[in-house]
């Protein structure tokens, strides 16, 4: 039988906050609530122990998989360890007080008798969904300082005027939100800041109110989109696009958001791994009253002509060939009528495609297929539906929308242009060709490059963008469809010409046939 080893907590490991509840009747085990914190003393596999500071006397052990461990400071007096969380004070005042509140609002749930009551316990709700919003601002380390300046008088004035409404003693600030030392300042002071903090309140209380009577009116919003994995058996690279879809109209209208995808299954940049985000942006009340809405994610794969010939180092490589498509519908997210809940995922199920497919095809079969047989292939996605313009959600959810978030525009202006939105964009969508045999037997694979020349028929470099969160390009190809002689594309790609050049230049496109071992000019 084999005996735990427990060692010590070195500083690093000290400290934690619970993040799943844990009961256990078995002995010497410390039942934990959602957001308590632990002082954690030694550790061994799988397992902590410890105790809460609530409870001191109290110890026993816990898995660790139920713990994030966070940075804190420790105050030793003798034997005597005291832990801070190394945050920011008003960081450590939000979880306080969140915890303090989440308590007594239990406790007003259960007691609650009169129509007061649920007044207090809707209030009390309102606010510490507006205090966890704003500590995850906080926590994202994405406010300047005058950001983080206005925010804490924003938190202070809630939570001032929560503890009046649960009847907590009155916390003293000064101007700035800071607590008051009532040793160092004098009585006369105290008074002042203590009636200014009470018409603060009583000023919050009405703002709230008239917050509640009178909707906020948005004429945009964005969806957020995170992709947390993607699961499909392709042995090559490939690029996956994804952009949303009306299937009414068939037509997509928004641009792409691109993501290079390796051979080995995961992204090509190692760095994307865990940030797959995009937000699709400028979208408006007409937008979110479209019939059916859907995101389409395209599959392409780039590599041979055809997966089940040997590979050969004379084999013509790094052709776009169509896969697949997986499709969700997400006109519920858009009218706001699903749960707004970033954390959900959601699953998109993989529809592969055959050689003479067209994806214009295959879109239509993922999104009205009932039943797809995607035998556990498909993206794991979570959404989000964000209000505002692209400024204003930036400043609202830094958390999510951060420097390295891609942004995908709506392919056509929002309904309200802001002051300063300047956009020079210019889209090209390459449809369909016809194209003769000529002396072959069968119809030739052809692919169609398009790159953007100045007036000398120089080609200008890196102004062509196949989608947000990739390079910009100076050559565009399009996908090859195998021996098809009359080829549907419906690909569209966005040029960024800059104005200094824009006048006089124009699109080269070059048709080529491509076969397994070389390719050849045809117009």
């Amino acid at each position: 039988m084999m005996v735990a080893v427990w060692s010590e907590t070195d500083s690093a490991t000290k400290y934690g906050v619970v993040i799943y509840n844990y009961h256990s009747t078995r002995p010497g085990r410390l039942d934990l609530d959602v957001g308590d914190s632990v002082h954690i003393i030694s550790h061994c596999e799988g397992w902590y122990c410890g105790y809460t500071p609530k409870n001191a006397a109290v110890r026993g052990i816990f898995p660790k998989s139920f713990v994030c461990i966070k940075e804190a400071v420790i105050d030793r007096a003798g034997s005597h360890e005291t832990l801070v969380p190394k945050e920011l004070p008003i960081v450590q005042e939000l979880t306080a007080v969140l915890r303090e509140w989440g308590t007594l609002w239990k406790r007003l749930y259960i007691q609650s008798k009169s129509l007061g009551d649920k007044l207090d316990f809707d209030f009390i709700h309102k606010l510490m969904l507006e205090l966890i919003h704003y500590r995850s601002l906080v926590v994202s380390r994405q406010l300047t300082v005058d950001e983080l300046k206005e925010i804490q008088q924003q938190v202070t004035r809630r939570i001032d005027t929560g503890n009046t409404r649960l009847s907590l003693d009155l916390v003293v600030r000064d101007e700035h939100g800071n607590i008051v030392d009532p040793l160092r300042t004098s009585t006369i002071n105290l008074f002042r800041l203590h009636q200014s903090t009470t018409k603060r309140i009583e000023e919050e209380k009405e703002l709230m109110l008239d917050r509640g009577a009178q909707p906020k009116k948005v004429s945009s919003f964005n969806l957020y989109i995170n992709v947390k994995n993607f699961v499909c058996r392709i042995g090559e690279n490939a690029d996956i696009v994804l952009n949303i879809y009306d299937s009414k109209d068939g037509v997509f209208i928004s641009e792409n958001y691109l993501m290079k995808w390796g051979n080995q299954g995961m992204p090509k940049d190692l760095d994307m791994l865990n940030n797959l985000r995009v937000l699709f942006s400028d979208l408006s009340v007409k937008d979110a009253a479209r019939e059916k809405v859907f995101l389409v994610c395209q599959i392409i794969r780039i590599g041979r002509m055809d997966l089940k010939e040997p590979d050969g180092k004379k084999q013509a490589k790094g052709m776009k060939r169509p896969f697949g498509v997986a499709a969700i519908d997400v006109t519920d997210v858009l009218k706001g009528s699903a749960d707004n809940d970033e954390e959900k995922q959601y699953f998109i199920p993989f529809l592969q495609c055959g050689d003479r497919d067209f994806m214009e095809n295959i879109i239509k079969k993922a999104i009205f297929a009932k039943d797809i047989n995607h035998k556990g292939q498909g993206l794991w996605v979570t959404m989000r539906k964000l209000l505002g313009d692209l400024a204003q959600v930036q400043k609202e959810y830094p958390h999510l929308v951060t420097n390295a978030t891609a942004v995908a525009r709506k392919m056509g202006f929002p309904d309200v242009i802001m002051p300063g939105d300047v956009r020079n964009d210019f889209y090209v969508t390459l449809l369909q060709g016809e194209f003769r045999k000529g002396g072959k037997v069968a119809d030739k694979n052809i692919e169609v490059s398009i790159v953007v020349c100045n007036e000398d028929g120089e080609i200008i470099q890196n102004v062509i963008s196949e989608g947000a969160g990739g390079d910009m390009v100076s050559q565009y190809r399009s996908i090859i469809y195998y021996h098809e002689d009359k080829p549907r594309w419906f690909e569209t790609i966005k040029l960024a010409i800059p104005i200094g050049e824009f006048y006089g230049s124009h699109l080269k496109l070059t048709g080529y046939h491509l076969f397994y071992h070389q390719a050849s000019i045809f117009f």
